[in-house]
């Protein structure tokens, strides 16, 4: 499936942009800059209205909130309006969400390498899942082969992955970002999850105990009459030792697999919280500012109208080129922000955007008039 977001820094964008499209216009350098600061100055207050909002269903109200009390009543009417405020900032940073039979198969693949991770849908109050780009993720995996060496595995992998989850019957809903995400190992990042050792592991660790145990026995079979000693106590000796010598070895290579899990996601991890809410509105800002700057860009670069079709194809055929980014190009979230900044103009499917010295001049009115108030 073929992202919408541009995976490319504006400033980066900006700079191919003025360059390949618009001859290096100095007016074309300042309309990216105003691009650049419109986005920002339009997304503080939703930043803040964001913040407020999760402050009352987020990990803060756990202090107000007394264990096993039932939620308040306007609970249900917060988290909505948090999770509705929260889907409007991650559409416009490009995040889709990852829902339905998607997230099911995400769920039963084949995970964590020597753990088996479980999840019970029903144990959540909420689950929201939002991903963004696709690319390969590396993941260590141990190579039983080869003495249990340790390679890197590369994978289907998200570039960016949101969570939005509470538990039943706890008040907090928790907020979280992580990057480079496997496909299959989208349940290792869910809370409540249940980690098992797999089958093929267990018979591993048994089997070495049997094998060294069976070898002590046959020993004891054949020395213990030779030596004048009762067997009985001999094999309950061995099987005490060599059973707990297998539970330790499973107990041991458990947990290897949960410290090896909980170190990625470690590193995997970007942000917890209100931090998630600051980055993914940087993010919206950034996309926001390079679908606007395109669009607008190709447009002035023609020497007429253009269709928006054409918008579309020349963007995406651009960035291919350009930055080798394949990107399903928002055109109408783009050609709405351009109408809203008066840099589009047209009727009968013939878009007309303005050149730069005079895109600059509209943005910077625009700027005036945002900086004054409604």
């Amino acid at each position: 499936m073929t992202d919408r977001g541009i995976p490319v820094p504006y400033r980066a964008l900006a700079a191919t942009v003025v360059e390949r499209l618009l001859g290096r216009d100095p007016s074309a350098l300042e309309v990216a800059a105003r691009l650049e600061a419109l986005a920002a100055a339009e997304a503080a207050p939703l930043e803040e209205e964001l913040k407020d909002l999760y402050r009352v269903v987020g990990p803060e109200v756990e202090a107000v909130h007394e264990p096993g009390a039932p939620p308040p009543p306007d609970d249900a009417d917060r988290c909505a309006r948090f999770l509705g405020a929260l889907d409007g900032l991650l559409t416009r940073a490009n995040y889709r969400p990852l829902g339905g039979e998607e997230l099911e198969r995400a769920l039963v693949e084949k995970s964590v390498p020597g753990l088996e991770v479980r999840v019970d849908l029903s144990a959540y109050d909420h689950l929201n899942v939002f991903v963004r780009g696709e690319g390969m993720g590396r993941r260590m995996e141990r190579e039983w082969r080869r003495g249990g060496k340790r390679r890197e595995v590369l994978m289907p992998a998200h570039r960016r992955v949101v969570l939005a989850v509470r538990l039943r019957g706890e008040p907090a809903l928790h907020l979280k970002l992580f990057q480079d995400i496997p496909k299959a190992d989208i349940e290792a990042l869910l809370p409540g999850i249940t980690v098992r050792m797999r089958l093929a592991d267990k018979i591993r660790v048994g089997s070495s105990a049997g094998v060294a145990g069976g070898s002590a026995v046959w020993g004891a079979l054949k020395w213990a009459p030779l030596l004048r000693l009762s067997l009985l106590p001999v094999l309950l000796v061995l099987g005490l030792f060599y059973g707990s010598r297998a539970l330790w070895n499973f107990v041991a290579m458990r947990d290897r697999y949960r410290t090896a899990l909980i170190r990625d996601l470690y590193y995997q991890t970007l942000d917890n919280g209100e931090g998630v809410l600051t980055r993914l509105v940087d993010e919206s800002e950034e996309e926001e500012a390079k679908e606007a700057l395109l669009a607008w860009a190709i447009g002035a670069a023609g020497s007429g109208p253009v269709r928006p079709e054409e918008v579309r194809e020349r963007a995406e055929a651009y960035l291919r080129e350009a930055h080798r980014a394949e990107t399903d190009f928002d055109l109408p979230d783009a050609l709405a922000k351009l109408e809203r900044y008066g840099l589009v103009a047209g009727a009968d499917g013939a878009l007309r955007m303005p050149p730069p010295g005079a895109a600059a001049v509209a943005l910077a009115a625009r700027q005036v008039r945002l900086a004054s108030g409604p």
